[in-house]
């Protein structure tokens, strides 16, 4: 996926601290990881699978001034769970979307969040496969439904015979299936979906050696008061290492 879009920088094996190291970069802070590369980063988009997926959407919401947009793969609704179990149930079924509307906006108001206004028109892709078993129709809606309520411009792709995983057209997976290393095909591209959603257009995918640099760093140095993942990789295109204008895109992790 990273060579779909030129000047776009993937970053892999993610948690809230790469993603607050983005956000930090777009803004122009001076605290950059000396192993993190210096980049003109003119936009910031962030995705995930499963959990990661959830997470991509609590980071997109809680960050929306800063968040140019989000893909949501195989996962559901801001604030899902509320802490805890019973709460997951409902949301598991589709009950809660109202409470989770009031709550973002609660959050908001007590500026804990970002406002709620800033989703109004940013891009939010959304992807479900029909055969998931982990994550079921109603709460992937939900999702959709809470983007669509604060005006997101959201792309919802509903209707392939998918399992659970992430859908690429380099997939090793059969479409149906629900397995390691969770790389589904379905025949088409989920992916450049995704990116056109986002950007408005894409490059056709790189059939050639991509070029570029993979850096791994520990996040350790950005985690406040927890451990953070211990190692993540950031892709950089060659371009973007002559300073040309460039966009981020944290990958959440699925655990």
């Amino acid at each position: 996926m990273g060579t779909r879009a030129r000047g776009l920088v993937i970053s892999t094996g993610l948690a809230v601290a790469l993603t607050a190291t983005a956000i930090a970069t777009a803004a122009g802070s001076a605290q950059a990881a000396s192993a993190l590369p210096r980049l003109n980063i003119t936009g910031v988009y962030v995705t995930g699978v499963s959990s990661g997926g959830f997470m991509a959407t609590q980071l997109q919401v809680a960050y929306s001034a800063t968040i140019d947009g989000a893909g949501i793969i195989a996962a559901g609704p801001y604030d899902c769970g509320q802490g805890n179990v019973i709460d997951f149930a409902t949301c598991d079924v589709g009950a809660s979307l109202p409470v989770l509307e009031q709550q973002a906006i609660t959050w908001a108001a007590q500026r804990k969040i970002d406002p709620v206004a800033d989703l109004a028109g940013k891009p939010v892709y959304v992807y479900h496969g029909l055969l998931d078993p982990v994550v079921n129709a109603a709460v992937a809606g939900s999702g959709v439904a809470f983007y669509q309520h604060f005006g997101a411009d959201v792309a919802y792709h509903n209707w392939d015979p998918a399992g659970h995983g992430w859908p690429t057209p380099e997939g090793v997976l059969a479409c149906p299936l629900t397995s390691p290393p969770f790389l589904i095909n379905c025949g088409d591209d989920p992916e450049g979906e995704m990116l056109t959603h986002w950007l408005g257009h894409v490059n056709p995918p790189n059939t050639r050696q991509p070029d570029g640099t993979l850096t791994s760093f520990s996040q350790n140095g950005y985690a406040r008061q927890a451990a953070a993942v211990r190692l993540s990789a950031w892709t950089t295109p060659a371009c973007c290492t002559r300073r040309r204008p460039a966009r981020a895109a944290p990958l959440a992790p699925s655990w």
